[in-house]
């Protein structure tokens, strides 16, 4: 453990969990222990960014077919988010095109600005 920090923290999180859990109920003792190891800065960002999963994982709650739906879920978004962003950056680049095309052949500012104005509504 004293190579690794993140292996540290865990066995410290875990202990606290434990040690809370002989007072209050397991759930309650999870959400102490994340709280005690937040404001120590013991595996902070994890903790503040994977609270619930690790509740749930915890409390049993949580199992593998549901990890996997989690997994594909954030996997979707990810794609979704990626797939738009470059969507956009190509329309741009694609846009800037065409006016550059349309500059070049003679359409006036005024014909650009009012086929522009149609794309967008």
């Amino acid at each position: 453990m004293a190579k690794s920090p993140a292996l540290k923290g865990y066995a410290e999180f875990i202990a606290k969990v434990r040690e809370s859990a002989r007072a209050m109920k397991l759930e309650d003792a999870i959400k102490a222990a994340i709280e005690y190891c937040v404001e120590r800065d013991i595996l902070r960002e994890f903790l503040q960014a994977n609270e619930k999963e690790v509740t749930n994982m915890l409390s049993r709650k949580f199992n593998l077919d549901d990890a996997i739906e989690v997994w594909k879920e954030e996997a979707r978004e990810d794609g979704l988010a990626e797939g738009m962003e470059k969507g956009i950056e190509k329309g741009r680049a694609e846009g800037r095109a065409e006016i550059l095309q349309m500059l070049r052949s003679g359409v006036s500012t005024e014909e650009i600005e009012r086929r522009l104005a149609d794309l967008s509504v």
